[in-house]
């Protein structure tokens, strides 16, 4: 049976999308983007981020909520380099080598190569200027920088990853119920 990874990023619409992705079935893992994971209201199997120097902080913010911890942490490993290594007490705490493209991004490449999962639904990662972040009015002026590596990467992505909305979406197609269990047996 094919595992089934769902991505919660940090667009302003992420929760809404979450609740659409989990009416299609369930996910053997459930990864949440960075300040997300303050207030997403279930579990988090693994919290991802660029920035593991905030896993301490958003941990306690979680805490402070009253809702349970992260299971695990993913941090970027970037050219060679784990990114905020030594500037954070979680654990357990892992790295994903990484090439770019978002937090989300780095999820996704966690999701695919360690977490070993054949589908990946992505909710609130848009990857579009206009998305602001949950939290933020302003938009997310980063987006078309980070596009690149995901354009660079489409082929590794297609058939894989489906997302929910913006310019993911309109590149991966958006997921069913049958893509997600069409390997079910």
């Amino acid at each position: 049976m094919m595992r089934r990874a769902l991505i919660v990023g940090r667009a302003s619409r992420a929760l809404e999308e979450y609740v659409a992705a989990r009416a299609l079935g369930d996910f053997d893992e459930v990864l949440v983007v960075g300040a997300m994971s303050v207030t997403f209201p279930d579990r988090v199997d693994h919290l991802v981020s660029f920035h593991a120097d905030f896993f301490d902080s958003w941990a306690a913010q979680r805490a402070a909520a009253g809702l349970p911890p992260a299971g695990c942490y993913w941090g970027a490993r970037y050219r060679g380099r784990n990114l905020g290594e030594g500037k954070t007490r979680a654990r357990p705490l892992r790295y994903v080598e990484c090439v770019g493209g978002s937090s989300g991004f780095v999820a996704v490449q966690a999701a695919l190569g360690p977490l070993a999962c054949g589908r990946v639904v992505l909710a609130g990662v848009p990857m579009r200027a206009a998305d602001a972040h949950v939290g933020d009015a302003a938009p997310w002026d980063e987006a078309d920088a980070y596009w690149s590596t995901w354009q660079e990467r489409m082929v590794e992505l297609r058939g894989r990853v489906r997302s929910m909305s913006g310019r993911t979406r309109e590149a991966l197609g958006e997921p069913t119920r049958e893509w997600l269990h069409d390997s079910d047996e």
